[in-house]
């Protein structure tokens, strides 16, 4: 069967989109080509989609439901994170305005309709993965007291370019504020995580 290797895509739906992801992460590694079949044949990818993927450190129960070998290492741990193989992250509203210019009012549906969460110097989530960085945000905030953007930045694999956005964000929410270089939990949001009024 004739196919065009330059066109070829994978899709998973979580723990399948995690290996979609991977995929697409490591194309052209050695290290993770195996000893399949295909020796000499490239792995390069044209596109990738993810539903609902299983990506780590924003999920609490990554550890628990990803099948890593028993006593596997940090390192190890790490290495099967597709964060950890990203080379760039999602271009911001004007990076991608540049790149296709008549995309504009889809990037303003998809914000209207709460598929985009859209912050401050045009960075763009993906809702539901904002809706996952924002409750592991929470959970370290209430699990350590605080969090620093170094701390954010080694959870997450992101710079500070998505970082302070995120914090901004969650500030602009009234879930955290600025307390000597870190993020604490505003009176009224730790009220609200105890249950008290």
């Amino acid at each position: 069967m004739a196919h065009n290797p330059a066109r070829i895509g994978v899709a998973g739906y979580s723990a399948g989109g995690h290996l979609a992801l991977f995929a697409a992460g490591t194309q052209n590694q050695p290290q993770y080509e195996g000893s399949g079949g295909n020796a000499g044949v490239g792995t390069q990818l044209a596109a990738c989609m993810a539903y609902y993927a299983v990506t780590g450190p924003a999920w609490e129960g990554f550890r628990k439901q990803f099948p890593m070998a028993e006593g596997s290492s940090e390192e190890a741990w790490k290495q099967a994170e597709p964060g950890t193989h990203v080379k760039g992250f999602p271009p911001t509203v004007r990076e991608l305005l540049e790149l296709k210019p008549d995309c504009e009012a889809l990037i303003r549906y998809l914000s209207r309709t709460g598929k985009l969460v859209e912050m401050e110097d045009g960075v763009l989530f993906e809702a539901g993965r904002y809706q996952a960085v924002r409750e592991r945000i929470i959970g370290l905030i209430r699990k350590n007291g605080s969090i620093s953007i170094q701390t954010a930045r080694e959870e997450f694999g992101y710079t500070r370019k998505y970082v302070i956005p995120l914090f901004n964000k969650l500030d602009s929410e009234g879930v955290t504020l600025l307390k000597d270089n870190e993020r604490v939990f505003t009176t009224a949001f730790a009220r609200q995580q105890k249950g008290e009024k």
